[in-house]
């Protein structure tokens, strides 16, 4: 809820949109900016809430797998 207090050790993102194999290049950027900003930021909990994404294909789902284990 806005009324409730915020925490400064959290973040939720809310993914939209298509996730096919020509948005790997952008997602792998955009995932490797919000890694630099964990670290930055001393952030404990990440949420990636991907309700309303459409379309995730196996490229982009192996793509950011190699991200996480490399």
């Amino acid at each position: 809820m806005p009324s409730d207090p915020s925490d400064p050790s959290t973040l939720i993102y809310d993914f939209e949109g298509e996730l096919f194999f020509g948005a790997a290049p952008d997602l792998e950027q955009y995932l490797d900016e919000l890694g630099e900003r964990v670290k930055r930021d001393d952030i404990k909990y990440l949420v990636l809430r991907v309700k309303r994404v459409r379309h995730p294909d196996a490229v982009v789902i192996q793509r950011n797998r190699q991200i996480r284990s490399g």
